[in-house]
């Protein structure tokens, strides 16, 4: 399978929203959002060798 490839789709990851690859300074961060609710979700099921507990931070946006 090529590199650039997932499941037979191409990857886009310059268009992913906050990648990391754009850092983390002020021209990263220019959605023009806000955040109005995060929620704190466990994750439960992993498939990695690593089965420690983690949870992932969801947010809710708004726009400015």
């Amino acid at each position: 399978m090529n590199s650039t490839l997932m499941l037979d789709f191409e990857r886009k990851d310059e268009l992913e929203i906050g990648s990391l690859f754009k850092g983390q300074g002020r021209e990263a961060q220019k959605a023009g959002m806000k955040i109005a609710n995060t929620f704190k979700r466990p994750v439960l099921n992993r498939t990695e060798k690593d089965k420690g507990a983690y949870s992932e931070i969801i947010f809710h946006l708004k726009e400015k």
